[in-house]
This record gives C-alpha cells, structure tokens and sequence, in this order.
C-alpha cells in the first residue's frame, strides 16, 4: 500500500518536474530570441544612423554641383562672348588684309611707273616742264601712299595683338571649362554612388526590420506557450492535489504492477548544452545532400551576428526528395508552422527526438502517435532540410549521428 502510494507520488512529481522543465527551457529559448532582438535593434540603428549620413553628403554633393552649374553657365556666357568677339575681330583683319593688299598693288604699280620714267628721263638729254611736272606729281602721291599704306599696318599690326591676346583669353576659358565640367561629372558619379549605397542600405534595413518582426512574432508565441504551461502546471498541481485525496484502496491496487513510462516532451530546444555523441551512427534523412549549414556557432557574413545553430540544413540536390526517419520511434509532432513550414518530431529511444523541419509535404500516413521504423519516408522537401537532434536536456551534433557520403 505505502509502495503503491509512493509510486503515485513520485509519478505526480516526475509529471510536475517535466512541466518545469518545459518552462525553464522555453524561457531559456525565450530570452536566447531577446537577446537575438535586442542586437538586430542596435544594427536598426547603426543602419539608421549611416543611412542619415550618407544622406548629408549627398545634400553637400548636390549644393557643389548647383553651385559649379552657375559658375559653368556663367563662363559659358562669357566664353560665347569671346567667341563672338574674335569672330568680328577676324573679320576686320580680313578687312585690313584686303586692303593692304590693294595697297601693296599700288605701290608696285607708282614704282613700276617710277622705274619707268626715270628710265625714261635718264635715256634723255634734256628734260621739259612737263617731265619735271610728272616726276614731282609721282614723289607727291608716292609720299602719300606710303603714309596711307604705314597707319594701315600699324593699325593691322595693333589688331593683330589683340587676336593673339584674346585667342590666348580663350583657351584659358576652355581649359577652365573643361575642369569645371570634369568636376562636374566627378561629382555626379560620386552621387551617383552615393545613392547606390544609401539605397542598399535601406535595403538592409528593411531586411533587419523583416528579422526583428520574425524574431518578436516567436517571441509571442513563445510567451503564448509560457502562459499556456504556466496554466497547465497550476491546473495540474490542482489536480494531482484532488487525486491524491480521492485515490481509493481499489485504485491503487489497480496502479500496483503496472509499468509506467514517463516521457520528457519539450527538451528538443536548448542552445547552449551540447551532448557528445558516441553511439552506432545511422542513415541520413535525404539520400542524396550538401550540408549548407553546420551545428553550432555561426557567424552569420552579412550582418555580422553570432548564432548558435541548434541545427543542420542539409541541401537537397533533387526537388521533391525524400525524407526519411533515421531510426525507429513514435511521432509525437506533426504539423505545420508559420515559420518552420511543416515539422516532424520523432520520439526515439533514451529520450531522444529528431525534429524534420521545412518540409514541403508530410506524408499522408504519418500522424501524431504513429510507430515509424527507421528509414520510413515522413515527407518530402524541395530546397533545404533543418535536421535537429536532442537528447534529455541537450543538443546532439546531427552530423555525428549520421553518415556523410
């Protein structure tokens, strides 16, 4: 009778202490998606913060090219000016070209006919009123013209300084204009990157938002899953509290002789715990795979943050591939998730479970409380498998309980 009693006692406290159980390790698993919330808040910020930044310099960015597109215009017009100068100032020494040229003409014309009547006057003996006339008419226009034919090339000279002056002017003007504009395009490409990198960075934001929503959506499940076992502990407590006084004599002797097995449900997620495998291993969960994740501490390469993996992703190199339980156990979990997809957890020997998570399809025959042997198909998967071992209170390597090809 005593043994009988203590029996029921000591089942009552099992029961309760796996209800315990069960809270410490969700609240365990709770504050580990805390902590994972807490540190993608702070990169919100340090995104944030670089994104205002990056914002700034480029409103400096836009301020110099407004301010190098007046100077720009503002030379153009000058330089347009210039243009237009020249144009008129080469057109004047074609003028003045044209008629130093009609003046050279005449003067090779008076001394031709210079020439030609002193050959003529020297050939005679005597020379009239009218030779003497003609000669001093000619030395008259001759010193007229050379006058005329000096301001012209004193002035053609003075005009062409001022071309040669003023090309100079020009060229500086393009020269300047051409670094302006070359500043400019600098500028526009530096901007140009600058929005590049702004707009990734938005993107990446919005990714961190995307995770701390997922995060805090498990966290609210997880507190709804605290509230429920909180419940359940008391209502329990209550009830094991009225069983204990109703037991009669007739049902303990009903209880005496039997073999009850207590079963540890909840265990499958601690994070930090890690059991050394060193059984038989067993046949891998795809027939054909890639590990695309490994168990344990991972640095993730984009955002920079220290995940402990409690699983493996294994990679499936065919779509709509077999999954398969690695031994033989009960299903405890079948169901789908809004995070996981569908899951599979299969109850083994010595308190073991294997959790099959991101399934595309559970198999039609499996359920919660069917016996599976090992090497039965439980699903299938398209892309990646997350393939999870616990034991008792703690993780198993997944890659130590099973063969690698």
């Amino acid at each position: 009778m005593i043994k009988i009693f203590f029996l029921a006692f000591t089942l009552c406290f099992i029961y309760a202490e796996n209800i315990n159980d069960k809270i410490e390790q969700n609240q365990q698993k709770l504050q580990s998606q805390i902590e994972i919330s807490k540190n993608l808040q702070e990169k919100i910020d340090d995104l944030g913060d670089k994104i205002l930044i990056q914002q700034n310099k480029i409103n400096q960015i836009e301020q110099k090219i407004n301010s190098l597109n007046g100077v720009l215009n503002q030379t153009k017009d000058e330089y347009e000016q210039k243009i237009n100068e020249l144009k008129n100032i080469e057109k004047n020494q074609s003028d003045l070209i044209k008629q130093r040229q009609e003046i050279e003409q005449k003067i090779v014309f008076l001394l031709s006919n210079k020439l030609s009547l002193s050959i003529v006057l020297e050939d005679k003996e005597a020379k009239n009123i009218d030779d003497i006339i003609n000669q001093e008419l000619f030395l008259g226009l001759k010193k007229l013209i050379k006058k005329d034919l000096d301001t012209i090339k004193d002035e053609y000279s003075q005009t062409q300084k001022n071309i040669d002056l003023l090309k100079l002017k020009i060229v500086d003007l393009k020269n300047y204009i051409s670094k302006i504009d070359n500043a400019k395009n600098e500028f526009i490409e530096l901007q140009t990157k600058e929005k590049e990198l702004i707009t990734d960075l938005k993107q990446k934001k919005e990714i961190y938002v995307g995770s701390l929503q997922k995060v805090s959506e498990q966290q609210r499940m997880l507190r709804g899953l605290l509230d429920k076992l909180q419940i359940v502990k008391i209502e329990e407590e209550q009830q094991q509290e009225e069983s204990s006084k109703q037991i009669t004599k007739e049902e303990l002797s009903k209880l005496d002789g039997e073999n009850i097995k207590v079963r540890q449900i909840g265990s499958s997620y601690q994070n930090v715990r890690t059991l050394k495998y060193s059984g038989a291993k067993t046949i891998a969960p795809l027939d054909e795979f890639s590990v695309a994740k490994k168990y344990g501490v991972y640095i993730d390469p984009v955002y920079n943050l220290k995940i402990f993996n409690e699983s493996v992703t294994l990679k499936s190199t065919s779509k709509d591939a077999k999954v398969k339980s690695v031994l033989n156990g009960k299903v405890v979990l079948a169901k789908e998730t809004p995070h996981l997809n569908r899951v599979i957890i299969i109850e083994h020997e010595n308190k073991m479970h294997t959790i099959y998570a991101k399934l595309t399809k559970i198999a039609p025959t499996v359920e919660v409380g069917k016996v599976v042997q090992k090497g039965y198909t439980i699903g299938r998967v398209d892309e990646e498998l997350m393939f999870e071992v616990t034991q008792k209170n703690y993780h198993i390597d997944p890659l130590e309980l099973i063969y690698l090809r």
